[in-house]
């Protein structure tokens, strides 16, 4: 007992002290930062600043402190010259912390100050925006957007700042403010622009079931047609949803608009077509609506499987479970 006893205390101990020493780290900073000190650049022999160093702001920074937010928003009132963009080993400056930490009024002063709203972590090649967006700093985000950032550029994994967004929750401001800032600087953005994966930001909306900023990106000529990794279009992904009649219906409307028409018969990785996914879904009345919009019956799967097919072990599958409800209230069973 006595040895479980000495665990419980060492542990608590440990916790205790890893609390304290990460109270006294905050305690020390905020101390510094409200005596007034400022961290004064160093000069070169033409007279300036030596921008390559690794300050405490990238050590808090890197760190894995969990209060770090608060941390480095206290050492920005120490290294308060936003002149200068210090730059460790890495590429990842004081501009890029205050991205991806979400300092609003930092971000602001660095903008106004001429820095550049594209610079990228030279070791992750990722921009400014891109941190922004990972770590979703949506206000950030708009000033870097409202700066000149551009939402074109892909980070290593090929996502765009189309990609990012969609995979945040509550996104359709932030996709709205995207779309409307490139109308006004008359910057197309790659509306279909894929990552690695083969995924436009269309797909992962619709995966992500974002249905108001699918219909931005519809609205927008995001193309239905293009298949992600496992061979689905929009309308595949559509089917899956909870209630898809009305994007359906969008889909069907835009795809009339521009001319483009709707590919029915696409066919993913298992060969299933729209119409197979939705009567594997029980969903009749959608099943009825895609034929009379013209999608073809007699596809067969990869399985052999045509619409018929789906129909009748649908029906047997239906009389299988009246036959087990009636057993249950008849026999218990």
């Amino acid at each position: 007992m006595s040895m479980y006893k000495n665990e419980f205390v060492g542990c608590h101990l440990h916790q205790q002290t890893f609390d304290i020493l990460r109270s006294v780290r905050e305690l020390i900073i905020k101390f510094v930062a409200n005596s007034g000190y400022k961290y004064q650049p160093k000069i070169d022999h033409d007279g300036k600043p030596l921008v390559r160093r690794t300050t405490a702001l990238h050590h808090v920074a890197r760190s894995g402190f969990l209060n770090k937010d608060i941390m480095v928003r206290e050492l920005f009132k120490i290294y308060n010259n936003f002149d200068v963009n210090y730059t460790d080993s890495t590429g990842l400056t004081h501009f890029h912390v205050a991205c991806a930490i979400g300092c609003d009024d930092v971000v602001n002063t660095f903008l106004e100050l001429g820095q550049d709203p594209n610079l990228l972590v030279h070791e992750t090649g990722y921009s400014v925006l891109h941190l922004a967006l990972a770590y979703d700093r949506r206000e950030v985000a708009q000033l870097l957007l409202k700066s000149g950032a551009d939402p074109n550029l892909a980070n290593p994994e090929g996502s765009t700042a189309l990609h990012l967004i969609c995979k945040m929750d509550s996104s359709y401001d932030l996709m709205k403010l995207l779309l409307e800032i490139s109308d006004e600087k008359r910057r197309p953005v790659f509306i279909d622009a894929q990552d690695k994966e083969g995924k436009t930001a269309l797909h992962l909306a619709l995966e992500n079931k974002h249905k108001e900023v699918a219909r931005l990106l519809l609205r927008s000529n995001a193309n239905p047609n293009l298949a992600n990794p496992e061979g689905s279009t929009a309308l595949h992904l559509i089917c899956k949803m909870d209630r898809p009649i009305a994007l359906m219906e969008l889909l069907l409307e835009i795809s009339d608009e521009k001319s483009r028409p709707l590919l029915l018969h696409a066919q993913d990785q298992e060969g299933n077509t729209v119409l197979h996914w939705t009567l594997k879904k029980f969903r009749k009345n959608i099943a009825k609506w895609l034929l009379r919009k013209g999608a073809d019956p007699t596809l067969a799967d990869n399985k052999g499987s045509t619409a018929l097919h789906i129909i009748c072990k649908m029906r047997i599958f239906v009389l299988y479970q009246a036959a087990e409800k009636w057993c249950q209230s008849n026999f218990g069973q």
